[in-house]
């Protein structure tokens, strides 16, 4: 899966800053941004952690629903 399109990824070259300066802020690491980013499974709790560290730009629902936009548009 090409991450580049990912909301979280959108939303980290809008503001500038690298996925690994994000995982610190978001208290999670670089690799399971990667891993959310790719549609695999992760807690809500995570989810929450990550959207309140974009300051609620992105939703829970923004950081999950990138996969199922591929596949329904196929």
């Amino acid at each position: 899966m090409n991450t580049d399109q990912h909301p979280l990824m959108k939303y980290l070259q809008k503001k500038g800053e690298s996925l690994s300066t994000f995982a610190k802020t978001a208290k999670t690491s670089r690799m399971q941004l990667y891993r959310i980013m790719a549609g695999e499974g992760t807690t809500t709790s995570r989810l929450k952690q990550i959207s309140e560290a974009t300051g609620g730009e992105l939703s829970v629902a923004d950081l999950v629903s990138h996969g199922d936009d591929r596949e329904s548009a196929a």
